[in-house]
């Protein structure tokens, strides 16, 4: 396959976790897959070779996604050297388990500017030369918080009941450019992000796995998810039931 046939995907939070497994699922010789990490550098590197062993070809970078000025420079480094973005998968979040009353503000601004600012600034950045090409896939990681109560975690759920509204509307916005927007609703993954959750009435007993959400995601970039738009699909298991 010629190099500018590839699909060209950034994948934030991309180092560990749910990010790990969606480059891993996107590697192969049909892609080139971005990922994109804060500050673990060693983590980073093995997401690479994981890409790389699956016979696919990717490329770190290396930025904090809550700075938009430094997510702009990320995304016209990439858009320069390759032309394009095919899919831009939002999954780089924090989880904050806190009492309201213990919430600080720094608390509430840093789970904002993480999980609904990266959000913004990604695809505030990725989306005109999306709409220039009239093409483009955007997947935003949600949260089964969204749809069942989850005691303790005011700020979290608040971050991503905001980015379901996000997707639908955009959605809305963009259907006309060919571009669709969808936002995966993740029940309890067994990553490090949920240890420490037991304590606030969490059942975590019944966990899914990274690679559960990793195959939703190359579900809706691919060309069979061109009629689904603005649908925030619920991968949890039936935890939310």
């Amino acid at each position: 396959m010629k190099e500018d046939e590839k699909k060209i995907y950034l994948v934030t939070g991309g180092s560990r976790g749910i990010g790990k497994a969606i480059c891993e699922k996107l590697a192969g010789e049909e892609s080139i897959v971005i990922i994109n990490y804060r500050d673990n550098d060693e983590m980073a590197a093995d997401t690479l070779k994981r890409v790389e062993n699956h016979g696919g070809h990717g490329e770190l970078f290396k930025c904090d996604v809550s700075d938009y000025y430094a997510v702009k420079n990320m995304i016209n480094e990439i858009i320069k050297k390759y032309k394009k973005i095919d899919g831009l998968v939002n999954n780089a979040g924090i989880l904050l388990m806190r009492y309201f009353m213990f919430t600080s503000k720094e608390d509430w601004n840093n789970v904002m500017n993480t999980n609904l600012n990266g959000v913004f600034n990604c695809v505030k950045c990725v989306l005109p030369e999306m709409i220039r090409r009239e093409k483009g896939r955007i997947i935003n990681i949600s949260s089964v918080a969204t749809r069942k109560v989850i005691e303790g975690s005011v700020a979290y759920t608040v971050s991503k009941y905001a980015i379901n509204g996000f997707t639908k509307s955009l959605a809305k916005e963009v259907m006309k450019y060919n571009i669709t927007i969808n936002g995966i609703s993740s029940g309890f993954i067994d990553t490090d992000m949920i240890k420490g959750c037991e304590g606030y009435g969490i059942n975590t007993e019944k966990k899914g796995k990274a690679e559960d959400i990793a195959e939703w995601v190359k579900f809706l970039l691919s060309d069979n998810c061109r009629f689904i738009s603005g649908d925030i699909i619920s991968v949890d298991g039936g935890s939310s039931l």
